[in-house]
């Protein structure tokens, strides 16, 4: 995970900035199982999102970790059907997505104290093409995964990855 530090931390702040985050993450209508109940879809992939994080990478700086956890923020806010079923349309809708997702965080990140480097940095995560964000270990801990999976998918992975 290409990351640098970017400002000395604030465990208060980066935990007010994690509970803002998955307020807004719990309006989430839809749903989804957990352990047995329903939560918030987006709110529950989050906090996995920053679980896989913490045992993949667990000196990860706060801003890779903050971009984590505000990935999918607010998704349903823009539906895929917003945009049309073609592939140029979600092209345009998951870019659409992802400066929302950033501006939203610039937000809720200024809004509890940080700084413009780190919200910057933080928007910059949440920007760049995932596999292009992740360190050779995350790499070797998707393509783990993957070898979990039937046949047929994972030639896609591995043919989409070389592309």
């Amino acid at each position: 995970m290409n990351d640098t530090p970017v400002a000395a931390s604030d465990p208060d702040r980066f935990i007010r900035a994690v509970e803002r985050i998955d307020a807004a993450n719990a309006q989430d209508p839809n749903r989804t199982s957990f352990a047995g109940s329903e939560y918030p879809a987006e709110l529950i992939y989050s906090m996995r999102m920053s679980e896989w994080l913490g045992r993949l990478a667990p000196e990860a700086s706060e801003a890779l970790r903050l971009a984590v956890r505000c990935q999918h923020l607010r998704r349903w806010a823009i539906p895929r059907g917003s945009y049309p079923m073609t592939r140029a349309g979600y092209h345009q809708w998951r870019t659409t997505l992802g400066r929302f997702h950033a501006d939203e965080a610039g937000q809720i990140l200024r809004d509890v104290g940080y700084d413009e480097p780190t919200i910057s940095r933080t928007q910059s995560l949440i920007l760049a093409k995932t596999w292009r964000k992740m360190s050779d270990r995350g790499h070797q801990a998707a393509l783990d995964l993957a070898k979990e999976l039937p046949q047929a998918e994972r030639e896609l992975i591995v043919r989409a990855l070389h592309e």
